[in-house]
């Protein structure tokens, strides 16, 4: 089983506990789990992040150029499954990564659902100016696990997929169930001072508007846009009320069924559980281009990059330790070397365009846009120990890279670029040839 936890940073479950929560949960059903630290998620935002977690080819032009994953291509879970005569089950609540979207294969799935026996996803959330939840019972996750439970019961070999998508503390709904939160209320006494609503107005209706949403950001990146700092508790504040309203039900509740569900079964020996951020969200962040960035996508950086990675049973992560896929003592490595150990694990030899993994201690993070920066067409990251490239189009920089350990973090310019960062500074840097952008004359 492989479960995305949508828009949740390493730095952001560390602080609410995540590990320690789901190493709780597994204790009670006499599973153990690994908290493996040191992943960097291969992209910002969900639908890059997800093509390259599931499809590992698109690591390397002219694939990583692309958003989504082409149709008729197959991905790691959906090789496992037919190798061993199984079922694939899809169930996503990001609407991103379900039907109704720009990357359709068919009129029912898209191409993130492609390959699977069964799917569920969620179609566009609301009209385009107001966001509609889905009720939990009606979320696609819970349509994936009915589906799941009466397979269990008849024996069949499984490949799952889920998706759970608020519980990053993603933007919007982000405080829509929060909003007397404290974080959520220093949003909003923000956006009352900012003039973009009334001080009683319907808070919730407010923050399910998707133009408040928007000039919201837009009020942000202005206010902020030559220092992040003075934004972040607020921004930090209001992902973490988000987070601790929806991590119960929408994860803690979800993980005890499947466990149940499992154990009812009497499968309990069968499973493989792999459960990690597919990026994380930002407390505000100026990255290279130089535009206060108040969320997620763009450019990756130490909160969006660092993701958390949980495996059980955790002999799998020693397993996948001595193959060279994840690093020991928190060294950097990238989550799109999961898919690697899952097809391994399962005894499925790797396609042969599947490109070699990159080295242990180092990663790449990168989108080929930018949503709030239209002249951007190629934005990443290159992480080699404590010191990274940063680059947007044609320019890059390099500096520091940490672990963010407090809201005041920020990277340190390097007063010289280390060898090893050299090739990846350009002029024709290599996110300029993932993204098949060409630099400029």
């Amino acid at each position: 089983m492989y479960w995305t936890l949508d828009t949740l940073g390493a730095r952001a479950a560390d602080e609410a506990g995540f590990c320690e929560a789901t190493r709780a949960i597994l204790a009670e059903h006499g599973r153990d789990l690994a908290c493996v630290e040191g992943g960097v998620s291969p992209s910002s935002w969900t639908a890059p992040a997800h093509t390259r977690l599931l499809w590992p080819e698109h690591a390397e032009a002219p694939l990583s150029a692309r958003t989504s994953p082409q149709c008729g291509s197959e991905n790691a879970l959906a090789r496992i499954a037919h190798h061993n005569g199984g079922a694939y089950v899809f169930g996503a609540d990001n609407a991103t990564l379900g039907p109704g979207t720009v990357w359709q294969c068919d009129a029912e799935h898209s191409a993130f659902m492609q390959g699977a026996d069964v799917a569920f996803g969620e179609g566009v959330n609301g009209s385009g100016l107001a966001w509609t939840p889905t009720p939990e019972s009606d979320r696609a996750v819970h349509f994936a696990l009915d589906d799941l439970e009466q397979r269990l019961f008849d024996g069949e070999n499984l490949e799952l997929f889920l998706n759970s998508f608020e519980v990053g503390g993603h933007t919007p709904p982000r405080c829509a169930d929060s909003v007397y939160a404290p974080g959520c209320d220093a949003m909003w006494q923000y956006a009352v001072h900012a003039r973009l609503v009334q001080a009683n107005d319907d808070r919730r209706t407010a923050w399910l508007s998707r133009p408040m949403l928007l000039d919201l950001e837009a009020a942000l990146i202005e206010s902020f846009q030559n220092d992040p700092l003075p934004a972040r508790a607020m921004l930090w504040g209001s992902m973490r009320d988000a987070i601790a309203t929806t991590r119960a039900e929408m994860f803690e509740d979800r993980l005890e069924r499947l466990l149940d569900a499992v154990d009812a079964a009497g499968r309990e020996d069968d499973l493989v559980l792999v459960i990690l951020g597919d990026h994380g969200e930002t407390p505000g962040q100026v990255p290279t281009n130089g535009r206060f960035n108040p969320s997620h996508g763009g450019q990756p950086n130490e909160w969006t990059a660092l993701v958390p990675v949980y495996v059980s049973p955790a002999s799998l992560a020693d397993e996948w330790r001595a193959a060279g896929l994840i690093s020991e003592n928190g060294e950097w490595w990238s989550t799109g070397n999961l898919a690697r150990g899952l097809v391994a694990h399962a005894g499925v030899d790797e396609p042969a365009d599947w490109p070699p993994i990159e080295p242990l201690g180092q990663a790449s993070s990168w989108a080929c846009n930018d949503f709030r920066d239209p002249s951007v067409g190629a934005a990443g990251i290159h992480v080699i120990g404590d010191h990274a490239a940063r680059c947007q189009n044609a320019v890059c920089e390099t500096n520091t890279f940490a672990w963010p350990a407090d809201l005041t973090y920020l990277p340190t310019p390097l007063a010289e670029t280390p060898a090893d960062l050299t090739p990846w500074i350009g002029p024709a840097n290599p996110f300029f040839l993932k993204c098949a952008v060409a630099p400029p004359p």
